[in-house]
């Protein structure tokens, strides 16, 4: 072999590494762009939905009823929603409201009675549409998913 032609077979050798390089590394900024798209589908309905407590009415000298308002801003429904309440001092578990089969578009609301002066801060667990169960409000944790049946490890 030439001289000539080991240096042209070198050349075409490191521009072909070169380009494996660079394909790797926009294949790998590609699949990151679609994982984050798709995290972003999964998470818009559970974004939509939220809630916050409000005193209610005077019940007795010791009880006060607690209004849990619910607000779906998504055009689909929210079902299994667990709200749960929790001392915001303390942090600890207070009392659970009924669980709500069904939340449709718009406000649902749930009371319960507790003692008065408590100070209670609400947690959220639910199903968005596609049966994802998800956690709102957690510690430390504004959105969390906690459950999905349709995960295969991989993005979608």
């Amino acid at each position: 072999m030439s001289a000539a032609a080991l240096g042209i077979t070198s050349a075409l050798a490191w521009v072909t590494g070169y380009y494996a390089y660079l394909t790797r590394g926009l294949l790998n900024e590609s699949r990151i762009e679609r994982e984050e798209r798709v995290d972003a589908r999964r998470r818009s309905q559970a974004e939509a939905f939220g809630g916050f407590v409000r005193l209610g009415a005077l019940q007795n000298e010791n009880g006060q009823m607690y209004v849990v308002e619910l607000h779906n801003a998504s055009a689909l429904p929210i079902r299994h929603v667990q709200p749960r309440l929790f001392d915001r001092a303390t942090g600890g578990h207070v009392a659970d409201c009924p669980t709500i089969p069904v939340a449709l578009p718009g406000v649902t609301e749930s009371s319960i009675e507790l003692e008065r002066g408590t100070e209670a801060e609400l947690r959220l667990s639910f199903d968005d549409d596609n049966g994802r169960r998800w956690l709102k409000y957690g510690p430390d944790v504004p959105l969390a998913l906690i459950d999905d049946p349709y995960s295969t490890g991989t993005a979608d």
